[in-house]
Formats: structure tokens, C-alpha cells, sequence
């Protein structure tokens, strides 16, 4: 009896567990990625804990134009396709989509999940996402177009679970993160931008143009920052 009592609660615990991470990260990775972290919780650690990540920021610049000319359905059925292009490229490439902020997106990679070539990954992710959203804006009128923004960064960070025991979120924090978000801050129309930390880990695929010393906010010293222009 005892045995059976213990093979019940094993299996409660498991489905506990599947469910936790279904809530947790079904929304925001492919179900790919969902199902390989119920096959193997150990891998990870909701608790938090500091790990190198690349982050990547995506911003959308003229929507407050689009509304001014687009009755409010058509608006949102407009922005979830240009969305739908890029979550398309961060899961194509394992990314993690942690947030939507406003008319932004935050995603990382290398949680939570382990990926040796996460900097390669995320500047995949960015060029997809840029040649989606100019295809997607083949096909519409002129006027609908918008332009992105794009930032990355590379470096540590911590990862894991936040918010409170109701509602929480995995996300990454820190300094890598803040200075991710700014440096998408500076990105001009469809332009993306990578910091130093992530070009070393990239430089061997990729053409850049290295730009002036980037200055942002709450860092003394500037920015060694290059646009990415396309593959080697």
C-alpha cells in the first residue's frame, strides 16, 4: 500500500511540475523548448541564478502615426502580424521571449536552456526578424509601414523567476539587460546594433560598421557599438 501511496504522489508531483512550466514558459518559447524542459526540470533553476546571456531588444517606431490613420482593429490585427514575424525568428532561433513592452520586446538566449552559440543565435534572431518585417511589408500599403529598432547585448546576468507567488514572470536582470535596452535606444530605422561583448562572440559570420563611442545613460565610460550590416 505504502508503495502505491508513494507511486501516486510521484506522479501528482510530476504533473505539478509539467504544469509549472507549461504556465510558466508556454506563452513565451516554442513548444518545442517547453517540452524539453518537462523532460528534463533539472535543467532548470527558477530560483535564479547568474549566467552569461545574450539579450535582445526590438522596439516598433510610427505606431503612435499608425493610430492617428488606422481604425483601432485594423491597428491591432497590424501589429500582431509584424509581431507574428518576429516571435517567428527569436523561436526559430530557441530564443526566449520574456516580455512585451509597450510597443517593444525583450527576449534571451541561453536560458533557459544551455546554447554554447547564444550571441550567433540572437544576431540570427535579429536579421530574421528584419527580413520579416520587410516582407510582411510588401504586401500592405505604404502608409502601414513601421520601422524597428533593434539592440544587443552579451554578458552576465540573472535569470529565473520574478514577481510575486501569483503572478511571476522568467525574465533576466541587470546590467547586461539595461544596457541592451539602451543600446536599441540608439538604433536608427531597421538598424541593429550589438555591443562589443556581443560582436567578439560573432565576428567571425558577420559584417559590421563600428560607429563613434556610443554614450548612454548610468554608464561614466562609452560604448564600443557596431551596426550589423549582414553575413560574411
Amino acid at each position: 500500500m505504502a508503495l502505491v501511496i508513494d507511486d501516486r504522489t510521484d506522479i501528482k508531483r510530476a504533473k505539478a511540475e509539467t504544469k509549472e512550466i507549461r504556465d510558466i514558459f508556454g506563452r513565451y518559447v516554442h513548444p518545442s523548448v517547453v517540452n524539453r524542459l518537462i523532460a528534463d526540470p533539472q535543467a532548470l533553476n527558477l530560483g535564479g541564478e547568474t549566467r552569461e546571456i545574450t539579450v535582445l531588444f526590438a522596439d516598433i517606431r510610427g505606431s503612435t502615426r499608425l493610430g492617428e490613420i488606422t481604425p483601432p482593429e485594423q491597428m491591432m490585427n497590424l501589429l500582431n502580424g509584424y509581431w507574428e514575424k518576429v516571435v517567428e525568428a527569436i523561436w526559430n532561433q530557441g530564443g526566449t521571449i520574456t516580455a512585451f513592452l509597450g510597443d517593444g520586446l525583450m527576449a534571451i538566449f541561453n536560458a533557459p536552456l544551455a546554447q554554447e552559440d547564444h550571441a550567433l543565435r540572437a544576431v540570427r534572431a535579429a536579421l530574421g526578424m528584419r527580413e520579416g518585417v520587410l516582407a510582411y511589408q510588401r504586401n500592405i500599403l505604404p502608409e502601414l509601414h513601421v520601422a524597428f529598432g533593434f539592440g544587443l547585448n552579451t554578458g552576465q546576468a540573472v535569470v529565473g523567476n520574478l514577481g510575486s507567488g501569483r503572478m511571476q514572470n522568467y525574465t533576466a536582470i541587470g546590467d547586461t539587460v539595461n544596457v541592451g535596452e539602451r543600446i536599441q535606444g540608439k538604433a536608427l530605422d531597421n538598424d541593429i546594433l550589438i555591443n562589443h561583448t556581443t560582436f567578439l562572440q560573432v565576428r567571425q559570420y558577420v559584417r559590421v560598421e563600428k560607429l563613434a563611442p556610443l554614450y548612454v545613460k548610468n554608464k561614466t565610460e562609452p560604448l564600443d557599438v557596431f551596426r550589423l550590416k549582414g553575413w560574411l
